[in-house]
């Protein structure tokens, strides 16, 4: 598709003035556009890792509520920039706004850093917020017009991915960092740390395996995503990744499945086999692949059912299943299991 008019997002082979829409014809600069996404939701995930952190160790903060007051500060800021994003964009131009994004966040680690006092991280939150406004909707929107009508859910897929997948990346660390809080502590057998969770939570669950089985004795992995580039399918059925090799590369490196030969620690999975958001084989290909490693397996599949269980009876069994894996696995005494 062809669209006469003026600019210079031109694609490959197109006449001078004419713009050329469509992923191939643009693939250069939507990669980058991906890129840029990827490194918004990697910091924006850094900065949730680090910043509780700080509060609880350099402050002394004591409150939980004043803790995570910094994630009020981002997200009533980044409201308001979403709000606004659209209209600057239209009086100067998504590139500027892009770049103006780029520049407000440019002081955020700085001020992280140097910071006396708390206010300090809550001014640099609220920067970040105009940031990932600005920066995270532009990248939007260039990416939905470069690809033209009839791919803007592929757009949106692979702008999730690049996101959510930089930022799970980052969340690996907060999963790690909690761990290793977790093996400070006298009231905690360093050597009897699980892990669990269901849907994104096991995805960070299969992550926190794949990478730190040092760290994690066992894991609960319910219905998680394990290769990006099928996850994004569910959402994007048009999606191929053979089109993108570049953007299907960073999926795969982001997923559980990357890691896989580094994972030890014995696994229960859970899925219900009709599952619409999370498909079914990515449990299959998981457990194919563990097995062939040499990992301990247990599973649990649930016939006809989808990804939020329908039936009462089914989530009574996916838990007391993993209350008693935890049990055998994390070696809980007997007489405490009564």
């Amino acid at each position: 598709m062809r669209v006469k008019g003026r600019g210079a997002l031109a694609g490959q082979g197109a006449p001078p003035g004419v713009i050329q829409l469509g992923l191939r014809a643009n693939w250069r600069q939507f990669a980058l556009l991906v890129l840029v996404n990827a490194f918004v939701g990697g910091m924006v995930g850094l900065e949730r890792t680090v910043v509780p952190l700080i509060g609880a160790e350099e402050f002394q903060l004591a409150s939980t509520t004043l803790v995570t007051s910094f994630i009020v500060s981002f997200g009533i800021v980044k409201a308001c920039a979403n709000l606004v994003a659209g209209q600057l964009a239209d009086m100067y131009g998504r590139k500027r706004v892009l770049v103006l994004g780029w520049l407000v966040g440019l002081p955020v680690p700085f001020l992280i850093m140097l910071a006396p006092s708390w206010d300090w991280i809550v001014a640099a939150n609220a920067l970040l917020g105009i940031n990932q406004g600005l920066a995270w909707s532009m990248t939007v929107l260039m990416k939905i017009d470069l690809v033209g009508p009839s791919r803007r859910g592929l757009a949106m897929g692979l702008n999730e991915a690049a996101g959510y997948g930089a930022s799970g990346a980052s969340e690996l660390a907060d999963v790690l960092a909690a761990a290793a809080y977790l093996r400070t502590r006298p009231d905690v057998d360093p050597a009897r740390i699980g892990l669990w969770g269901g849907s994104y939570g096991g995805y960070l669950t299969a992550m926190g395996l794949a990478h730190a089985s040092d760290l994690f004795a066992a894991g609960v992995d319910m219905h998680g995503v394990h290769d990006w580039n099928v996850g994004i399918r569910t959402f994007v059925p048009s999606y191929n990744p053979l089109e993108s090799p570049e953007e299907a590369r960073r999926a795969f490196e982001a997923s559980p499945m990357a890691a896989v030969d580094r994972w030890r620690s014995p696994v229960l999975v859970i899925h219900g086999d009709d599952d619409r958001n999370v498909s079914f084989s990515e449990t299959v290909r998981l457990v194919e692949a563990l097995r062939a490693r040499g990992v301990e397996v247990e599973q649990l599949v649930f016939p006809d059912e989808v990804h939020s269980f329908l039936r009462h009876a089914n989530w009574l069994a996916a838990y007391r299943a993993a209350a008693d894996f935890f049990d055998r696995r994390l070696g809980r005494p007997a007489a405490a299991r009564r």
